[in-house]
């Protein structure tokens, strides 16, 4: 919500939920714990965008079929 009111669109961006744009991007690995290394180049598992899965190269989404379509 913080990018949406830097941006000044509040009123399309501001959470994930129903009628608004969305993206979302998931990383494999937990921050707090990671190795330091792995934190400087982090390749994400997933991204949606508009609703929709645009990079899901293992299939992750796949296995929780009401995120699909969000």
């Amino acid at each position: 919500m913080g990018t949406a009111s830097f941006d000044h669109e509040p009123g399309e961006l501001d959470s994930i939920t129903p009628g608004k744009l969305d993206e979302l991007v998931a990383y494999p690995l937990e921050a707090l714990s990671a190795d330091h290394d792995a934190l400087l180049d982090p390749c994400p598992a997933f991204t949606v965008v508009g609703g929709k899965p645009k990079h899901d190269p293992e299939h992750r989404l796949a296995r929780w079929p009401a995120l699909r379509y969000c």
